[in-house]
């Protein structure tokens, strides 16, 4: 066991200067996400080589808004996912296409109708765009993607009543993912 351990720990000092080499390592927040009800988010990169990255993204929103007498505007979400990019040029340049894994448990409504709905997503996304560098360690990305999977939801007829309305397992398709990214590379 501690023979093991000698070894992980030779290996990662061997290999840190390659891991932690200038601009492999990004951190970021897209900028869209804040402009939907003030979901808060963070992704973070890493480039496997010249055209291949992986990344992780966790975005959080816990508001309500009161509309008043006729009732409240909520968004609220958690979500988790990670996947994959292809820089067509080279890492955090140009044109980019990828594909995620997504989580959800999420609550929304009150925007249109009175209505909610609560529940949890499992999906699969498909994107693309374009970053644009603003300095040598700052980036803007812009995209979209697409989102499907299935999600197992509660409608509700309005959303202190508690009147179910409808429930299920259902499959989904929609546009996601507006990406207007502000990206630091390390």
């Amino acid at each position: 066991m501690r023979g093991r351990f000698i070894i992980i720990v030779v290996a990662l000092a061997v290999t840190a200067p390659t891991l932690l080499k200038a601009q492999r390592i990004s951190i970021s927040t897209n900028l869209a996400d804040y402009a939907n009800f003030a979901t808060f988010n963070i992704e973070g990169a890493y480039a496997l080589n010249q055209h291949w990255s992986l990344f992780a993204k966790g975005a959080y929103n816990p508001f309500t808004f009161n509309k008043g007498t006729a009732g409240q505007i909520q968004h609220r979400l958690f979500s988790i996912s990670a996947g994959s990019r292809y820089w067509f040029w080279h890492f955090n340049s140009g044109w980019f296409a990828g594909a995620k894994l997504q989580y959800s448990i999420y609550n929304y409504g009150g925007l249109v109708s009175r209505r909610t709905e609560e529940g949890m997503g499992y999906s699969v996304g498909l994107f693309g765009g374009y970053a644009i560098m603003l300095t040598p360690n700052l980036n803007l990305e812009l995209g979209i993607g697409l989102l499907g999977g299935i999600k197992d939801y509660v409608r509700y007829k309005c959303q202190s009543c508690g009147e179910i309305v409808s429930k299920g397992v259902t499959p989904y398709i929609f546009p996601d993912n507006l990406i207007v990214q502000l990206v630091y590379m390390f």
